[in-house]
């Protein structure tokens, strides 16, 4: 996966990224996100990952891509559908919380002080 949109500045102004995903079913809207922040510049053991609900697959999805990477976690789910899907259903509680637009959100931070808050 490939994210084709960014609204990040040219250089990254600050020193820390916590990157937003609601919910992480195969982790990899996740890892494209992770990708394009480090490729701004932002090294992998400067990012935290939050999400609502993860699947154990996701997860090890992406501490294998990026094993530096902290991740917080409110909820795992160990079992994915076939189809790639959290189940039973949980994931649609959790995009129906947070639409679509607001899937990815990075909160960037210049030492102690919030500096912006930019959607991918």
């Amino acid at each position: 996966m490939q994210l084709d949109y960014s609204k990040l500045p040219p250089s990254p102004p600050c020193d820390q990224v916590f990157l937003l995903d609601p919910l992480i079913a195969t982790g990899g809207t996740a890892i494209a996100a992770l990708t394009m922040v480090i490729e701004w510049g932002i090294p992998s053991n400067k990012i935290k990952l939050l999400s609502v609900l993860a699947s154990e697959e996701g997860l090890r999805h992406i501490q294998e891509e990026y094993p530096q990477l902290e991740i917080w976690v409110a909820g795992v789910d160990p079992v994915l559908t076939p189809e790639g899907i959290i189940s039973p259903g949980l994931g649609d509680t959790v995009y129906d919380l947070v639409s679509m637009s607001e899937l990815l959100v990075t909160v960037l931070f210049q030492g102690d002080r919030l500096f912006n808050t930019i959607r991918i």
